[in-house]
Parts: C-alpha cells; sequence; structure tokens
C-alpha cells in the first residue's frame, strides 16, 4: 500500500514520483528483474515503485539513478502542469508485415503515477 501523501500534499517535503521512474527506464529501454537486481531489491519492487504501490528507500533511489544516469534528485521533482495534463503521442509502425499509427494518451495524476492509454491503430491496407 502506498503510505506516501499526494505529491501536493506539502510541497516542501520531497516525495518519490513514481513516473520519474518509469519514464528514465523507458528512456534507456531498461525492463525486467535485471533492472532490480541493480537496484537491489527483488522483483517485483521495482515495478510497484512505478505503480506507487511501495516507496523505495533513498538508498535504492540513489540505485535507481546510478542505474538510468539521472540525478537524484529528478525522481523527487513535482511533475509540473504540463506533465499533468493528458498528451497525444503518435506511434508509427513501420515494419515489413504491418503499417499503422498508434495513438497514445499520457498523463501524470496527483501520486506521481504515469498512465498511458492506447487508441486503436489504424492500420492501412497496401
Amino acid at each position: 500500500m502506498n503510505t506516501q501523501p499526494s505529491l501536493f500534499d506539502d510541497p516542501t517535503t520531497p516525495r518519490f514520483v513514481p513516473a520519474r521512474a518509469t519514464l528514465s527506464l523507458d528512456a534507456l529501454d531498461l525492463y525486467g528483474p535485471e533492472v532490480d537486481i541493480a537496484c537491489g531489491v527483488v522483483e517485483p519492487a521495482v515495478d510497484q515503485w512505478e505503480a506507487g504501490t511501495l516507496i523505495p528507500t533513498p538508498e535504492q533511489v540513489v540505485a535507481l539513478a546510478a542505474l538510468t544516469r539521472m540525478p537524484v534528485e529528478y525522481f523527487y521533482e513535482p511533475p509540473d502542469d504540463r506533465e499533468r495534463t493528458p498528451t497525444r503521442m503518435f506511434l508509427c509502425d513501420r515494419s515489413k508485415r504491418k503499417h499503422g499509427l498508434t495513438i497514445i494518451t499520457s498523463w501524470i495524476d496527483d501520486d506521481g503515477v504515469l498512465h498511458r492509454e492506447a487508441d486503436q491503430p489504424s492500420r492501412r491496407t497496401a
């Protein structure tokens, strides 16, 4: 269970922002049990950090920062209004088997968790 207050309850107290873990790991295409091992935890701890259901210790955040080559402070930076506003991205699939476009809507909620929703991809027929 998430024991930390909402990110916006007390702006003077740093809080771990789960979405920052997701974004930093995604940027380097890091996933799986190797991430948990590198952070000194047992799977599925990092998944729980990302979901906001488990808060990493300061030492674990240091390990996550080293793994992702991000400053430790990044993981405690509250999302700004732009990040909290749903944003749409377009992903193209140009594989030989299919051509299409997937629309992803993403946002960070009040607890700092990253959400992503994908619309049904459109498919072109050749």
